[in-house]
C-alpha cells in the first residue's frame, strides 16, 4: 500500500471516528405534539426537519404526531395521561382552540381543559416540559363560521378566536411560566397568510405547514438552547430581552405610546420568541380597545384580503 493511500485511509477512519463520537454526544429528545387536525395534518413533520437542523450536534429530536381531527382541548385532556405513559416524551406541545370555538366551548371551559393537560404533565416523573401554541387562524371568508351572526357581531370568527381561546393560551403560558409559540401571530404578520390556508378556510396547505414549521422550530430551538442547554449566548439574549420587556411594560401604561410599545414588543418577540410574558403583554396592548371599538369583521392587524372562494360546508379542524 502506498504512503498516499495509507494517509487517505487513515483520514477516512479518523472522519468516521469523529462522526461516531459526535453521534454519541448528540442527545435524543422526543416531542409529543398534541392538538387537532391542523396538528394531525402535518405539523410535527413540518417542524422536525428544521428543528433538527437548528440543534444539530446538540440534540436529535423525534416528533410524535398526537393530533386528532375535530378534537377540542377537552378531548386532549381525556387522552393526555395515556399518551404520556406510552410515549414518555421530554416535551409536549399543546395546540387547541379552533374546534373549541366551532363547538361554542367558551373561554372558561377551554381554560379548564387546558389546565387539565398542563397538570397531567406536571404529575409525571420526570415531568415533560409543556410548550403552549396558539392556534392557526380562520379565514372567515372561506369558512362556514364566517356566516355565524354571533361571531360576526364581535368582529368575525378569527377575532373571537384571538379574544377568547388564544387569549387563554397566552395567559396560561404567562401564569404557569411555560414557553409560548404564538403561531397565530406569525400568520397575522405575513401579508400572504390567507394563501397558506386551504379552500375550507382553516386547514393548512403545504406552504402553510412550511411557513409555520420553520417558526415553531426556531422558537423551540431557542427555548432549548436557553432554558435547557443553558448556552451562554442564548441566556444573555434572553436576559437582555427580559430587561427590555420590563421597560416596555412600564412604558405601556403611558398614553399615546401604543404604536411604540407594539413595535418594541415585536422586536423582543423576534429576538426571543418563546417568552410568555411578552405574548401576554402584546395581547393586552394589541386588543386594549377590543370591547370599545365597533365590530368591523376585520382583524385588527389588517391582514391581506382573503381570496374569494365558493362557500364550503364546515369541516372540523
Amino acid at each position: 500500500m502506498s504512503v498516499s493511500l495509507r494517509m487517505r485511509c487513515a483520514a477516512a477512519l479518523l472522519l468516521l471516528l469523529v462522526s461516531a463520537a459526535q453521534a454519541r454526544a448528540e442527545k435524543q429528545g422526543k416531542i409529543l405534539m398534541l392538538g387537532d387536525s391542523v396538528t394531525r395534518g402535518g405539523m410535527p413533520e413540518a417542524v422536525q426537519g428544521p428543528l433538527n437542523d437548528l440543534t444539530r450536534g446538540k440534540v436529535a429530536w423525534t416528533l410524535v404526531n398526537a393530533g386528532v381531527g375535530g378534537e377540542t382541548a377537552e378531548g386532549g385532556a381525556a387522552r393526555i395521561a395515556k399518551l404520556l405513559e406510552s410515549e414518555k416524551p421530554h416535551v409536549v406541545t399543546v395546540s387547541y382552540g379552533l374546534n373549541d370555538l366551532a363547538r361554542n366551548h367558551d373561554a372558561k371551559r377551554f381554560r379548564a381543559n387546558m389546565l387539565k393537560i398542563i397538570e397531567a404533565a406536571a404529575k409525571r416523573s420526570p415531568a415533560p416540559k409543556v410548550v403552549l401554541l396558539t392556534c392557526t387562524p380562520f379565514d372567515a371568508a372561506r369558512h362556514s363560521l364566517g356566516k355565524i351572526r354571533r361571531l360576526n357581531d364581535r368582529g368575525g370568527a378569527d377575532r373571537v378566536l384571538e379574544l377568547e381561546h388564544n387569549a387563554v393560551t397566552r395567559r396560561l403560558a404567562a401564569e404557569k411560566h411555560l414557553p409560548l409559540v404564538d403561531v397565530h401571530r406569525y400568520f397575522m404578520t405575513d401579508p400572504k397568510w390567507a394563501t397558506y390556508i386551504r379552500d375550507d378556510g382553516v386547514h393548512l396547505n403545504r406552504q402553510g405547514y412550511e411557513f409555520s414549521g420553520k417558526y415553531v422550530a426556531r422558537a423551540l430551538a431557542m427555548w432549548y438552547e436557553t432554558e435547557v442547554a443553558r448556552e451562554n449566548k442564548a441566556v444573555k439574549v434572553r436576559n437582555v430581552m427580559l430587561a427590555r420587556l420590563k421597560a416596555v411594560a412600564q412604558k405601556s401604561a403611558r398614553a399615546g405610546d401604543r404604536a411604540a410599545v407594539l413595535a418594541a414588543l415585536h422586536a423582543i418577540w423576534r429576538a426571543c420568541p418563546y417568552l410568555p410574558a411578552q405574548g401576554l403583554l402584546w395581547h393586552a396592548v394589541q386588543y386594549a380597545d377590543a370591547e370599545t371599538q365597533p365590530a368591523t369583521g376585520q382583524h385588527p392587524q389588517k391582514p391581506a384580503q382573503s381570496p374569494k372562494a365558493p362557500a364550503t360546508t364546515r369541516r372540523a379542524p
